[in-house]
C-alpha cells in the first residue's frame, strides 16, 4: 500500500482541541489531504470515511502519532505542547 506524507502544522496545533477525536491537530491535518472522509484520530487508533455508521477504515497509530495525541491532549495551551511533525499514512482512496 502506498504512503501518504502528512504534515501536522503549527496552525493544525493552534487550531486543534484537546480529547476531541474529530478536532485534533492530526485530524485537522488528515482532512485537508481527504476533505470528504469522517476523520477520527484516538490515541490508539484513527479512522476515515463512514458508510451507513460503518467505518471504512482503521489504523493503529505509530508511536509517534500516539505520542502526539496524548502529548497534546496533556499540554493542550501549555509550554510543553507538542510541536509540528510529520508522519506517513498507509491508506489510498
Amino acid at each position: 500500500m502506498p504512503k501518504t506524507k502528512i504534515r501536522v502544522t503549527q496552525d493544525h496545533i493552534n487550531k486543534g482541541k484537546p480529547v476531541e477525536a474529530g478536532a485534533c491537530p492530526i485530524a485537522l491535518a488528515l482532512r485537508e489531504r481527504f476533505p470528504d472522509k469522517d476523520i477520527r484520530v484516538f490515541p490508539k487508533i484513527m479512522t476515515l470515511g463512514r458508510y451507513q455508521n460503518k467505518v471504512m477504515f482503521s489504523k493503529k497509530n505509530s508511536s509517534s502519532v500516539r505520542k502526539f495525541v496524548e502529548e497534546f491532549d496533556k499540554y493542550w495551551r501549555h509550554p510543553n505542547q507538542p510541536g509540528p511533525f510529520n508522519f506517513m499514512l498507509d491508506y489510498t482512496e
